[in-house]
């Protein structure tokens, strides 16, 4: 029943994706996508999250500074992540990680897609994934301009703001219902 519940959010989702007329896939990452999910990620932290960084050159350098094409292979390589990157005509505009212990790490659009459900699809996902490996909640740390977007999506607060070198960050927690792994881990295409 799970399973046909799945397939029947997938087909939905898309429908309504596609219905906003961009077609967008989430998939693994490959090496291959080092240097457009680096982009991605460097280009969305400095360009949207000015509620965060405050335009700080030196927070903006302290945020950057692991968003480099080294560490995004080291990411995409790494066993414990799911490093995943939404694509739209086979360009790279989203990219995503969770943690084999069930934290979603990151979550960025590039900033020419924002508002077009391609976070929210990559989210999807990796709660997705979250679920399958047997996890009942997930957590992250969202930013100041992410917050809303997080709330939306069934999000609660579920400690302290953090603050790291001046910018707040928001523990978070959401239920999830339990996916058979097997599901979790399919490539979706969906209409973002």
């Amino acid at each position: 029943m799970v399973q046909h519940d799945i397939a029947l959010f997938s087909v939905l989702l898309s429908a309504l994706l596609m219905i906003r007329g961009v077609i967008v896939h989430i998939r693994t990452g490959e090496l291959g996508d080092v240097c457009a999910a680096t982009d991605v990620l460097r280009r969305s932290i400095v360009e949207l999250c000015q509620a965060d960084h405050g335009g700080s050159p030196e927070r903006i350098a302290l945020w950057l500074a692991n968003k480099t094409p080294e560490t995004v292979a080291l990411w995409i390589d790494s066993e414990s992540l799911r490093f995943v990157v939404a694509e739209d005509a086979n360009c790279v505009v989203g990219v995503g990680a969770a943690s084999v212990d069930g934290e979603i790490l990151l979550n960025y659009v590039d900033p020419r897609c924002r508002f077009q459900g391609i976070s929210r699809a990559v989210l999807s996902h990796l709660e997705a994934w979250i679920s399958g490996r047997a996890y009942s909640t997930v957590m992250l740390t969202s930013t100041k301009t992410a917050l809303p977007f997080y709330l939306a999506a069934g999000y609660r607060k579920s400690g302290p703001v953090d603050v790291w070198q001046g910018m707040p960050g928001y523990p978070l927690g959401k239920p999830l219902l339990r996916l058979p792994s097997e599901t979790a881990t399919v490539d979706v295409m969906t209409k973002d």
